[in-house]
């Protein structure tokens, strides 16, 4: 973009992780951890996004230590 034209705003919501609850707006964060409740992977989404949608994409990031 040069700079000129007016960002999407569904494009911008993307990015974010923020979502409509009955609390308004909200952000969810799933995690997988090891048997010393240390985290294997962090997921940030919109918090009316269901945790069994996000259950693959926790399993599948890389660990935190990792990156």
């Amino acid at each position: 973009m040069d700079g000129d034209e007016l960002e999407d705003p569904g494009r911008s919501q993307a990015c974010q992780a923020l979502g409509r609850s009955r609390g308004g707006l909200t952000t969810k964060v799933h995690l997988a951890v090891d048997g010393r409740g240390l985290p294997l992977s962090i997921v940030l989404t919109p918090g009316n996004v269901n945790d069994a949608t996000a259950f693959a994409n926790v399993l599948n990031e890389p660990s935190p230590t990792s990156l």
